[in-house]
């Protein structure tokens, strides 16, 4: 769809908590899409903003709104800050990336100017969250709210949704916005693939023949680090020729390095920290490591299928991220650690599809940054009223 009289005036208000991570990344990712179809992002944050991320959001005719905490310099500092953008233009609508009570301001000083359109975006499965009965109400709760205020459910997959919006959501009626990726990115020849791939493993001391196996994602409880750790214990002792790098930053870097060290596992894992770009590191990969509790739609599983790397993750995950390749294996995590240790293996030995193929089963589930951001779009403009991967 081009620009017609019909969308070339649109105007939409994305409200993101904190710049950083999958939400930001989601936004961006159609920002650099949306100059050509005429629609103008605002946005209204809490943090600093990239340059990358601020050149987008200009480009499209937007620009970046600060917010003040309301738990900070109270709520009458924090509604002023956000009827900025509500005094400056006129929105189609407001896209919240904020969820549950923490919603309903927005929601309502929305409303006070006039919005009739509010939706709430599912990002995230916090199910695995709930442990009490309190826990439970709460989550119910926090499921009503997000059903009374959203217009309609819309997030990245099916298992967010039901997540955010509650296990009764007729998905029939829900809009899946697929998180994208650049799949120039990933359009690595066999040639380019293998030149990469010798870089990378010689860059961190990996011999052809070891196993490489990566666990990519923050350093928080929810990716189940944890099962890593067992994992690599497991390798250990079996003398098992396999390395596992763990990329990314959290607050749990500290303690896992203590176990590692405590658990004389140094030999097997390797902290990279954060890795940029994450594209020109996958191809040293042999097999990606998944053991999360929850995700709401991992974008990492697709990038890596994207490389021609294959996945081993849990069964807690959507399994909407499987791109047909024969590049994605679950195991359920009440499997004994042997078992999951057999499959990254097994996994490993899988032959690099073409490039052709990756990317067009990229495009075809919608993941490619076009594709989603078409479907955004037509979704938002009424060419279209739902969207299942």
């Amino acid at each position: 769809m081009q620009v017609t009289e019909e969308n070339k005036h649109l105007r939409i208000l994305h409200v993101m908590g904190n710049f950083g991570g999958g939400i930001s990344s989601f936004i961006l990712n159609k920002a650099k899409l949306m100059p050509k179809y005429g629609i103008t992002f605002d946005i209204a944050t809490y943090d600093e903003c990239s340059q990358e991320f601020e050149t987008a959001i200009q480009a499209t005719g937007g620009k970046i709104y600060p917010l003040v905490n309301p738990k900070k310099e109270g709520y009458k500092s924090f509604s002023k800050t956000f009827s900025k953008p509500f005094e400056d233009n006129k929105y189609y609508l407001v896209h919240c990336h904020v969820e549950g009570y923490r919603a309903i301001p927005y929601y309502k000083i929305a409303r006070n100017y006039g919005v009739k359109r509010f939706y709430i975006h599912a990002h995230h499965a916090n199910d695995y969250k709930v442990k009490s009965v309190k826990d439970q109400l709460m989550f119910k709760m926090e499921q009503t709210i997000n059903t009374k205020l959203s217009t309609a459910a819309v997030g990245c997959g099916r298992i967010a949704i039901k997540s955010v919006y509650g296990p009764k959501t007729n998905l029939n009626n829900a809009m899946v916005i697929p998180n994208s990726i650049d799949v120039e990115e990933y359009n690595h020849s066999e040639e380019n693939f293998q030149h990469v791939r010798e870089k990378g493993r010689s860059d961190f001391g990996i011999s052809d023949d070891t196993i490489h196996i990566g666990h990519v994602g923050r350093l928080v409880p929810v990716k189940n680090h944890e099962k890593t750790l067992e994992i690599a214990k497991y390798i250990k002792d079996k003398q098992i020729n396999a390395k596992i790098l763990v990329t990314g930053a959290g607050h749990l870097e500290s303690s896992l390095k203590e176990k590692v060290e405590t658990q004389g596992l140094e030999s097997i894992i390797t902290f990279t920290g954060r890795i940029s770009p994450i594209s020109e590191y996958y191809p040293a990969l042999d097999v990606l490591l998944l053991p999360s509790f929850s995700e709401g739609l991992p974008t990492t599983v697709v990038e890596v299928q994207g490389a021609g790397v294959s996945t081993v993750m849990s069964k807690a995950i959507t399994s909407e991220v499987d791109l047909g390749l024969n590049l994605v294996e679950q195991v359920s995590l009440d499997t004994p650690v042997s078992e999951w240790v057999d499959t990254l293996v097994k996994m490993s030995q899988q032959p690099v599809p073409n490039v052709q193929a990756r990317i067009n089963a990229i495009k075809e589930k919608g993941f490619s940054n076009e594709a989603s951001a078409k479907l955004y779009v037509d979704y938002f403009t009424g060419k279209i009223n739902a969207f299942q991967i």
